[in-house]
This record gives C-alpha cells, sequence and structure tokens, in this order.
C-alpha cells in the first residue's frame, strides 16, 4: 500500500472530494452535513490565514487523507506567537491502518516547519489522545471548565437522564434558551471605537500568559460570520465608551439547555462592572447552567467564583502542545505560561 500512496498540498480543486472524504470519515459534524460555507469559514477566512494542509491520495488519483493545521496569533507580553492549531484528520475507512495518518502528520508537521510556525496545539479527545502522544505532542493539562447552575432541578434530572440514556447534542435549537432577544455581536462590532478600545487597554494589562490576540477582524470572524452559530453579547456601554462585555451562545445537552460563555473582555480589573455584566446576561437566560472557562491567576476566573461559578465535575478537556522552536524563557509546555478562554478551546 505505501508505495500506491502520495502525498501533497491540499488544491482549491480537492474540496468537494475533500468534503465527502470528511463526511464519510468524520460524520456530518453538528449540522449533520459538512457544507463549503463552513469550510471556507474556518479554513480560508481566519484572519490569521488560510489553513495548512496536505492531502494522500491513491495512485487512481483518489483523496484518501486529509490532515489540516489551523493558523493561529497568541501574544505573550509583546511577542507574537504564531501557531497553529491541529483540527480535520481523516483517513478513508477503507484504507486504515497503512500509515496514513502518521505520514500526513509528519509531512504537515515539515511544511508548518517551514512557514515559521512556533507550536501547534489542539484538544483531542480521549480516543484519539495517544496518537498525538506517539506523534511527539504533549499533554499539558486537562482542563476543568466552570459550572454556574441556574436551574438546580432540571440540571440534576438532566444528569440523571444523561447516565441513563445519552441525549443529542444542538446547536442553537430554538429561541426558548432567552427570556428576551439578546444582541448579536454584530451590535459592538457595530462600535468599531468603543471595541478597538476596549481590546487595546485589555492588551496592555495583560501579562507575559500565551493569550489570542484579540482583534476587530478577529472578533468579526470568530463571533459574527459563523455560518450556523449566533453568537450573542451583554455589554456595557458609557457614553461612546466600551468598558466591557460578555459573548455567549446557546447549546443543548443531554436535554438541557447549555450557555456557553466563550469570552468576558473588560478593559479595566472592574470587578464590580464585569459581575454586572455576568448579572446582565444572567437576565436574558432561560436556560439550566452557563459553562466558562478561565484559568487559574486570572481576574476572570476570580469574577466567576465570587459570582457562583463552580469547577465541573469529572468534566475535562484535553490540551496538548507540540513545540516546533526553542526559545529560552518561551515554555509552552507548561500550563501556568497560558491564558485561555473557553472561546479559545470550542471544538472546531
Amino acid at each position: 500500500m505505501p508505495n500506491e500512496v502520495d502525498f501533497r498540498d491540499y488544491l482549491p480543486e480537492d474540496e468537494s472530494s475533500v468534503l465527502v472524504l470528511v463526511q464519510r470519515g468524520m460524520g456530518g459534524g453538528p449540522t449533520g452535513i459538512r457544507e463549503r460555507g463552513f469550510w471556507q469559514w474556518k479554513h480560508f477566512q481566519n484572519p490569521f490565514g488560510s489553513s495548512i494542509a496536505m492531502v494522500a491520495t491513491h495512485r487512481d488519483g483518489k483523496i484518501i487523507g486529509l490532515r489540516t493545521f489551523m493558523q493561529w496569533h497568541f501574544q505573550a507580553g509583546t511577542r507574537l506567537v504564531r501557531a497553529v492549531r491541529a483540527v480535520d484528520t481523516v483517513t478513508d475507512p477503507d484504507y486504515r491502518r497503512y500509515g496514513i495518518f502518521s505520514t500526513l502528520t509528519h509531512k504537515t508537521v515539515e511544511r508548518v516547519k517551514n512557514n515559521g510556525i512556533d507550536l501547534i496545539f489542539n484538544t483531542p479527545n480521549a480516543m484519539v489522545l495517544p496518537g498525538y502522544l506517539k506523534l511527539g505532542w504533549r499533554l499539558v493539562s486537562r482542563i476543568r471548565p466552570q459550572i454556574k447552575i441556574l436551574n438546580y432541578p432540571r440540571f440534576i434530572s438532566g444528569i440523571t437522564r444523561s447516565r441513563a440514556r445519552r441525549q443529542p447534542s444542538m446547536l442553537d435549537p430554538s429561541g426558548k434558551f432567552f427570556r428576551e432577544e439578546p444582541p448579536s455581536v454584530e451590535k459592538i462590532i457595530e462600535l468599531e471605537k468603543g471595541i478597538t478600545h476596549l481590546l487595546q487597554s485589555r492588551k496592555q494589562r495583560r501579562d507575559d500568559r500565551l493569550h489570542t490576540h484579540l482583534t476587530l477582524d478577529y472578533l468579526r470572524w470568530r463571533y459574527t460570520q459563523h455560518p450556523f452559530i449566533k453568537y450573542r453579547v451583554a455589554y456595557q456601554l458609557e457614553h461612546d465608551e466600551l468598558p466591557g462585555c460578555i459573548i455567549f451562545r446557546p447549546y443543548g445537552r443531554f436535554g438541557m439547555k447549555e450557555i456557553v460563555l466563550s469570552e468576558l473582555i473588560t478593559a479595566e480589573d472592574d470587578r464590580d462592572m464585569a459581575a454586572s455584566l455576568i448579572k446582565k446576561m444572567v437576565r436574558y437566560l432561560k436556560a439550566d447552567y452557563i459553562v466558562a472557562y478561565f484559568p487559574e491567576r486570572s481576574f476572570e476566573r476570580d469574577v466567576l467564583r465570587k459570582n457562583g461559578f463552580r469547577d465541573m465535575p469529572l468534566q475535562s478537556i484535553n490540551f496538548t502542545v507540540n513545540s516546533l522552536v526553542d526559545v529560552p524563557g518561551f515554555e509552552p509546555g507548561r500550563f501556568d505560561n497560558w491564558e485561555l478562554s473557553l472561546g479559545d478551546l470550542e471544538i472546531f
């Protein structure tokens, strides 16, 4: 079989064949079908740059494997860290166990290195984690999100049902998550001067831990242009200033109404203002619980704790890193050097 397989860069004309392969090998995803709009948004409209991808082809020209790395930018103090996120990878079910996954990964990692990338990160599930560890990835942490329960009877009932019979998850299925419709994220993007000042103020108060390089273009792409998820916002507005906002979305899990708190962005470490943002968000909600994540020693984590959020029991996210450069004082393999939000960790 190895002599019958070639490896090459992904080409635009591969799109239709690759979407068929991904649909067959990975399933339909959250919408039931791997569609072009999401593929283009994810891999080619990303403001950090187009994804780096390679394919494996059989000698008859059929595409039988795919490996993609999605570009990402982090900051650590004044240092800009170029990263990629290991995302869509699939081998045609008829061609598995021939080493296509590992060969594709090795070749794409070399391509990534040649593009000046500093590190690779991802959040593999328990089933594929061992494969990544064998290929040189390091398990940096098992991240435990935080949760605030809003409806205890429904939450306990939902957990009980989930143990007996797992129910399907849903993306933004209805307006029943809200008492009244919250604004979409477009609302704060329209306040261009205010949001630009907010992001600049946030940047000035960040420490040297690695965090996503937030820009107006990033927020627009990430939270307003997603093809099938509608993110919402709760925000403060003082004259023309935007001192803070929370970005969130509804999700259905185990028959319960979940709210994912993706970002809490504030200009200052103002706990009273941040708490008022959380309360404003909660007033919109007709949900069972809120899930969020911010790291220890962060202002955001402290605000969540003081507003009723607790660590989620028995739930964790595997966070892995493959460092490609050796820079003194730069240690992405230590989790206390990271400052991530759930917006960074959500599955793409």
